[in-house]
């Protein structure tokens, strides 16, 4: 699947994002399932071993933990995804990146930024994600805290496609920048 060289560079909509959201829900949930199984196999061999006798995680302590590793994963997951690559693995599928609103790679600090959008989104009902349905570029809050943008983009290159994105959009106004 492919989308059309008119549409690369283009803000992503609702869905496509919505959906990219979903993939990676499930990527992150099976890769922390995949993890805490090994970590649990790793800590019942010790154990049965006799090297080392761990003590347990049981209760509040083992939740607070584990909601801590959970927390890092998931930030980390971002993160790392939206500065380096500029994608994250459900974002690739659906071919979105997220770029700066000049068609730049996000520095980590403003993917971090951008993920706190996303917990302050959450926290107020959803209405950080409701606003890429009203906005004319597509930004939620996170977005807009994080001067990011999510644009379709198969093999474009940073930068590149939005330039192109922004100029046919100036053409189809009939209105051009010097």
């Amino acid at each position: 699947m492919s989308v059309p060289e008119n549409l690369r560079g283009f803000y992503a909509g609702f869905v496509s994002r919505l959906v990219a959201f979903f993939v990676d829900s499930v990527v992150i949930s099976v890769s922390l399932g995949v993890a805490a199984g090994l970590v649990s196999t790793a800590a019942k061999v010790i154990s049965l071993q006799g090297a080392i006798d761990l003590p347990s995680l049981s209760g509040s302590l083992g939740f607070t933990v584990a909601g801590i590793a959970v927390t890092l994963f998931t930030i980390l997951y971002f993160v790392l995804f939206w500065s380096f690559g500029g994608r994250t693995p459900g974002k690739a599928l659906m071919g979105l990146r997220v770029v700066t609103t000049d068609g730049e790679r996000l520095i980590p600090r403003r993917a971090l930024l951008r993920f706190i959008g996303y917990v302050a989104s959450t926290a107020m009902f959803f209405m950080g994600y409701v606003m890429i349905l009203a906005d004319n570029r597509r930004q939620g809050l996170h977005d807009k805290l994080a001067r990011s943008l999510v644009i379709y983009d198969w093999e474009a290159r940073h930068g590149e496609r939005l330039t192109r994105a922004l100029e046919g959009r100036r053409q189809a106004a009939g209105t051009t920048d010097a």
